[in-house]
């Protein structure tokens, strides 16, 4: 091992002892457990069989010192583990309501955000980021998650169509509707491009490869296809403006384009699109067929506002090492530039003039855990749950962006389909709604879950139409 990866593993390890161990015994329970069981009074339908269970955890946790180590706090205090035994399911959800934010376990404020999203108006009225943070405000973040999937479907522009469609070609593999992209023959194809940008630091890492092999696959299939050639730690706008250059040079290679983002892709697509693609011809931007933005951050990252932000010294150790780790002094700015929302403040009057058949289909996670979070086994699950403490008012999040981050904020007329996925932050590892899992990644090797990306590809062709205005479910 070379002296500098001997390095790096120290650094590591030293950022998962005094980074990652504290942070799931700090994210569920505050820590003065009188705000939980006090101020914010639980109430079970059924208290009196686990009231002295109550009162033993509250000592329990009393009786930890200030300051005692973190391992001991991890130990005793976990949420999910340190559960009163033999609670019925109601009793059990409402210990999961209050731990993480709900002020008690009545359904009040739960039926009174359902009226909410039964508005008529709730699609073009309502900014979902903002509103899931008041949500988990007033009845908890694993509440809120519940209503994700609900709210998420009123925003789609046309019932869920697409989702529908995703869904139908994932369980009949050999079937492929007849309007798609997929029925083209293979020289319509070529006249087809489909470009991706790939997100933060895609020059390694298991997302950026599973995208490659998506795009892989429809050059194999017969499409004019390639990834960006964007700065793996480059800042969102300057990364949009490589993009820009490069649709440009294929414009006449060209009769309709797709385009993908993956994570921060998303963004950097979001920024083109605000900021680049209104300077082109209307023939031009007629081009663009569709964005399918996977997990794309649209409005702002959460955990890059943690690492901008966050304060002492186990924050500056961790900066410190993502710089030493990818070479580069100010691939920081790469990260910090996805704090800034692209839609605020944003004339809408400045959209560009897009034809009746685009359309922006967006993979929205939601987090599948039982206390509202990504599952344990994701690699970010324990930054995410420390990133949230610290930030305070966030919404139910993947792991990098908060769910209501990945749709389109409200009255910028853009038709928008959404596609609901429960799990972490890549697509491929999640399910649909139905239980339908995203992609087959085989016996979860690093090479099936790559390839997972070929049939994630496939599928969306077979799915999306050529012209939206007209497709039937």
């Amino acid at each position: 091992m070379s002296s500098k990866s001997f390095l790096c593993t120290i650094l590591w390890g030293l950022i998962f002892f005094f980074q990652v161990l504290p942070l799931q015994a700090q994210q569920y329970m505050p820590r003065d457990f009188d705000s939980v069981l006090g101020r914010r009074r639980i109430k079970f339908k059924k208290t009196a069989p686990h009231e002295a269970e109550l009162k033993e955890y509250k000592n329990k946790w009393t009786r930890t010192p200030r300051g005692s180590s973190y391992r001991k706090a991890w130990v005793e205090l976990d949420a999910k583990k340190d559960i009163p035994k033999d609670m019925s399911r109601t009793q059990r959800e409402c210990w999961f309501a209050v731990a993480t934010g709900a002020s008690d376990c009545r359904l009040d404020g739960v039926r009174r955000i359902n009226d909410e999203i039964d508005n008529p108006q709730f699609a073009q009225d309502t900014d979902l980021l903002k509103s899931s943070r008041r949500w988990v405000q007033e009845v908890g973040l694993r509440r809120t998650r519940d209503l994700m999937p609900k709210a998420l479907a009123k925003l789609d522009t046309d019932n869920q169509l697409f989702e529908k469609r995703s869904i139908y070609v994932r369980k009949h593999t050999n079937f492929v509707f007849s309007d798609s992209l997929m029925k083209l023959s293979r020289s319509e194809r070529a006249k087809v491009g489909i470009y991706a940008a790939l997100g933060y630091g895609h020059d390694s890492g298991t997302s950026a490869m599973i995208v490659r092999r998506m795009i892989a696959k429809a050059k194999a299939l017969g499409f004019r296809a390639k990834s960006f050639d964007t700065l793996p730690v480059g800042k969102v706008s300057t990364n949009s403006e490589i993009i820009n250059q490069e649709l440009r040079a294929e414009l006449n290679s060209v009769d309709s384009m797709v385009l993908f983002g993956a994570s921060k892709g998303g963004q950097e697509l979001t920024h083109f699109y605000l900021h680049h693609l209104p300077r082109w011809s209307e023939r031009d931007q007629s081009k663009i067929h569709a964005v399918v933005s996977l997990s794309g951050v649209l409005r702002s990252s959460y955990i890059a506002d943690w690492v901008a932000t966050a304060k002492g010294i186990r924050m500056e150790l961790l900066r410190f090492f993502s710089r030493f780790k990818t070479h580069e002094k100010k691939n920081l700015e790469g990260i910090k530039s996805t704090r800034i929302d692209a839609w605020e403040n944003y004339n809408y009057n400045q959209l560009p003039a897009m034809h009746d058949n685009f359309v922006w289909i967006n993979f929205s996670m939601i987090p599948s855990d039982e206390d509202g979070h990504i599952p344990d086994w994701a690699i970010l699950a324990s930054f995410s749950r420390h990133a949230m403490r610290f930030l305070g008012n966030r919404g139910p999040t993947d792991g990098l962006v908060e769910t209501a981050g990945t749709v389109l904020p409200p009255g910028t007329g853009i038709r928008q389909w959404i596609v609901r996925v429960m799990g972490p932050h890549v697509p491929t590892y999640g399910y649909f709604v139905d239980g339908t899992s995203v992609a087959n990644t085989g016996d979860g090797s690093d090479e099936a879950i790559v390839a997972s990306g070929e049939k994630t590809m496939e599928y969306i062709l077979k799915a999306l139409p050529l012209n939206p205005v007209e497709v039937s479910p």
